[in-house]
């Protein structure tokens, strides 16, 4: 089931990694896939 919505308001670089988008700044976050409905 979906529910995040994501906002990234800065430069960063998205990938992917065992069906998790990393999204990379000065930190690094993951979210799993499943979770996400909008971007």
């Amino acid at each position: 089931m979906t529910w995040r919505s994501l906002l990234i308001s800065n430069p960063a670089k998205l990938s992917l990694h065992q069906k998790q988008l990393l999204i990379q700044q000065d930190e690094t976050y993951q979210v799993p896939l499943e979770d996400i409905a909008v971007v």
